[in-house]
C-alpha cells in the first residue's frame, strides 16, 4: 500500500540544506578555531602557561668531592644524570693519613698531608684528570705544627708555627710550582682568627683586641712585604675577585681597593650585605658583576647557610626563593633518614641550586639534589659517599 509522506526530492533538498548548514557551521568553527589558535601564538610572550605542563631545565655537570670513613672520593656527574663516574682517590694519587686541606678550587683537587715531618700535595684537574704531585716541598727543621695548608695552580702553601721564637710567631712558607722555589713570610706574632687563600693573595685575619681588627695580605706573585690592613671593629668580612679586595662592614656597605696600589676603585652599601657570622673572610664567586655566597644561620638550626646573589652593578640583592627546610623533609621522607645539608652551588645562567648532602646515622651514604630558583626539586642523585664539597665543571 503507498504510504504518505515526504517526496524522495524533498528529502533530498532537506538532507542537501543540512549539509549546506553543517558546512557553514564548519567553515565558522574553524574561522573561530583559527583565530583562537593564532591569540594563543600571539601571548606566548605574555607568561601564559599551561597547567601541568613540565619546562625543561638544563642541569649543570659536577665534580663532587666526598669521603667516606676509609677513602676520599671524586664522583663526577653528568648534565643529563645518566653518567656518574667515582674515583677512589685515596687509592689512585695515595693520600696519607693526616690531611691537613682538603679543597676544589680554580678547578684542582689539592690535598696537602704532613706525615713523619714531610709535607707532601697531591692536586688533580678535574677536567683533564691531569695529576701532580710534590714529596717533602719546603722542609722546616723549626716547625712545631701546621696551621693550615692548601694549594692552586701555581702555588702550594702551608702556614706553621715555629718553635725558635718564644712569642708564637707564625710563617707562611710558599712553594713555587713553576720555578721550584720556596720562599717565606713573617705571618707576625700571634694566632690567626682567620685564613684564606685566593691563589695568588693569600690573607690573615686576626683580632688583637676586642676593638681592633687586621688584615695581612701577601702578593704571592710578587717580591713585596706583606701589606697590613687596619680594620675597626665594624669590620664584618672580605673576599678577593681578580685581584681587588673587597671589604665588607657591618652596617652593610663596603669598599673595593686595588691590590697592588691599595687605591680605592668602587664603595657602595646595601642592607643585605649587613653583619652575617662569617669570620673574617667569606666564600664567594664572582660571575660577571654577580658575587654569590652564603648566609650563614646561628645555631641551633637544622638549616646553617642559604644562598644570597650581590649585582654590584645594580647595587641589589637577592635570594633565590628555596624553602630548604621543605626541600629537606622531603628528602628525609623519600630516605626514610636523617639528612644534613653540607654545601651548596648556584649556577647563575641555568638559574640551578645544587645541594649537597649526608645522610645521618651509621650511614656514610650523601647524595646531591638539584632545584629551580624557585625552589622546585628537579632532581636529585645518591652517592656511597658523604658529600664534602661541589664544583661546578662547565
Amino acid at each position: 500500500m503507498f504510504k504518505f509522506g515526504r517526496h524522495p526530492f524533498v528529502r533530498l533538498k532537506s538532507v542537501i540544506f543540512m549539509h549546506k548548514n553543517a558546512m557553514l557551521n564548519l567553515r565558522r568553527f574553524s574561522l573561530l578555531y583559527f583565530l583562537l589558535v593564532c591569540w594563543g601564538c600571539s601571548t606566548d610572550n605574555l607568561d601564559i602557561s599551561n597547567e601541568g605542563e613540565e619546562q625543561f631545565v638544563e642541569l649543570p655537570s659536577i665534580t663532587v668531592l666526598g669521603n667516606t670513613d676509609l677513602a676520599e672520593y671524586q664522583t663526577n656527574i653528568s648534565a643529563s644524570l645518566d653518567e656518574k663516574i667515582i674515583i677512589d682517590l685515596t687509592e689512585e694519587i695515595g693520600i696519607g693519613q693526616q690531611v691537613y686541606r682538603i679543597e676544589v678550587r680554580e678547578g684542582l683537587i689539592s690535598y696537602v698531608t704532613r706525615v713523619e715531618g714531610e709535607t707532601s700535595a697531591w692536586q688533580r684537574n678535574i677536567l683533564t684528570e691531569e695529576i701532580y704531585t710534590k714529596q717533602d716541598y719546603c722542609p722546616q727543621e723549626n716547625m712545631i705544627s701546621i696551621f693550615t695548608a692548601s694549594g692552586s695552580e701555581n702555588y702550594l702553601t702551608y702556614l706553621f708555627e715555629s718553635f725558635e721564637d718564644l712569642e708564637d710567631r707564625f710563617f707562611l712558607e710558599v712553594y713555587n710550582k713553576n720555578d721550584d722555589t720556596c720562599f717565606q713570610y713573617d705571618a707576625g706574632i700571634g694566632r690567626p682568627a682567620a685564613v684564606q687563600d685566593f691563589g695568588s693573595i693569600y690573607g690573615i685575619y686576626r683580632v688583637p683586641s676586642p676593638e681592633e681588627r687586621e688584615l695581612m695580605l701577601v702578593d704571592l706573585e710578587t717580591d713585596s712585604p706583606p701589606r697590613v690592613i687596619p680594620l675597626t671593629s665594624n669590620f664584618n668580612f672580605a673576599t678577593i675577585n681578580e685581584r681587588q679586595l673587597y671589604l665588607f662592614f657591618v652596617d652593610g656597605s663596603y669598599q673595593i681597593y686595588d691590590i697592588e696600589s691599595y687605591t680605592l676603585v668602587g664603595e657602595g652599601s646595601n642592607a643585605a650585605l649587613a653583619k652575617t657570622s662569617a669570620v673574617g673572610f667569606l666564600s664567594t664567586t664572582f660571575v660577571n658583576d654577580q658575587m654569590v655566597y652564603y648566609k650563614l644561620f646561628p645555631a641551633p638550626t637544622s638549616i646553617l647557610f642559604s644562598p644570597e646573589i650581590y649585582d654590584f652593578g645594580a647595587e641589589m640583592a637577592t635570594q633565590p626563593d628555596l624553602n630548604l627546610l621543605a626541600i629537606k623533609d622531603e628528602k628525609e621522607r623519600e630516605l626514610s633518614q636523617t639528612i644534613s645539608f653540607t654545601d651548596m652551588q648556584i649556577d647563575i645562567d641555568r638559574n640551578v641550586v645544587v645541594i649537597g648532602y649526608d645522610e645521618g646515622g651509621a650511614s656514610v651514604r650523601g647524595g646531591v639534589i638539584y632545584t629551580d630558583f624557585e625552589g622546585t626539586v628537579l632532581n636529585s642523585v645518591e652517592l656511597p659517599h658523604y658529600v664534602r664539597a661541589i664544583q661546578l665543571r662547565e
